[in-house]
């Protein structure tokens, strides 16, 4: 039997409160059965997007939240969930 893989889901995040609860949900719904997080790497959002996400956590127990701030852009978010 092989070791199952470890998995890391991360979603940059600027401005998506209105969004997020789409993709929360979908990613609660997972088969997956092995080990597993999200990260949610956010941008400098300002309109509550860092809440909806930290209202999921007992739906995603492994959701991590990172300040993705000092660099604006999808790929500087990316990074830092990274």
């Amino acid at each position: 039997m092989r070791p199952a893989v470890r998995l890391s889901v991360v979603v940059p995040c600027y401005q998506a409160a209105r969004t997020l609860p789409a993709l929360l949900d979908s990613l609660a719904r997972q088969t997956y059965r092995g080990p597993w997080e999200v990260v949610l790497a956010d941008n400098g959002s300002t309109d509550g997007g860092r809440a909806v996400a930290e209202a999921y956590r007992a739906r995603l127990p492994a959701l991590i939240v990172v300040d993705a701030s000092a660099r604006r852009g999808a790929a500087a978010a990316r990074n830092a969930g990274a």
